[in-house]
């Protein structure tokens, strides 16, 4: 990843190879800097120069993340079709909250 202005080059960021190559479904700059992807089925994070990618073992399930917002108390939310999670501040495992199915969703 290059950041340019005005074609210079600022930052090279180099990728983990387990995310070097998937597409980036959405882009979230949050309050304090860092910058959030959907990278692939995984949901990354760029504070600095460094790229951290967050997976099962955070609470991120392997879905295509398509959005996320930072709300005022610093709580990252992301969402997929299915699902919806809330990565607090400081770190910790992510809440899920599975969006609802069936005849109920439609109402």
């Amino acid at each position: 990843l290059w950041v340019k202005r005005h074609g210079k080059p600022l930052l090279e960021v180099r990728w983990p190879e387990s995310v070097s190559q998937k597409k980036a479904n959405f882009v979230h700059v949050g309050p304090d800097g860092a910058a959030w992807f959907g990278c692939g089925d995984t949901l990354c994070v760029l504070r600095g120069e460094t790229v951290t990618v967050l997976g099962p073992a955070q609470g991120v399930t392997p879905t295509v993340w398509s959005s996320a917002v930072t709300a005022p108390d610093g709580t990252l939310w992301a969402r997929s079709l299915t699902s919806v999670i809330a990565l607090a501040p400081g770190g910790g495992e992510a809440i899920r909250f599975v969006a609802p199915t069936g005849k109920a969703a439609r109402r």
